[in-house]
């Protein structure tokens, strides 16, 4: 379990590096790898909170991107 937590904690830290809409992209792929490995892994109900929180996440850092393009 330990290291499924320092994997998803890998790629939150990645998402928060994003520095444009396309970085954003490339770690929701990320992401969704990070899911089908570890799918086995983790229940149901645990899976969809790190679901909504890296969508939070990815809001928020979306959110701020474009707030700097301006």
């Amino acid at each position: 379990m330990q290291i499924l937590i320092e994997q998803y904690s890998w790629v939150i830290k990645v998402l928060e590096s994003c520095e444009n809409e396309s970085h954003i992209s490339c770690t929701e792929k990320l992401f969704n790898f990070f899911l089908r490995n570890c799918e086995d892994k983790i229940s149901e109900s645990k899976k969809n909170t790190l679901i909504d929180n890296f969508q939070k996440l990815k809001k928020v850092k979306n959110l701020r991107i474009r707030k700097n393009s301006f």
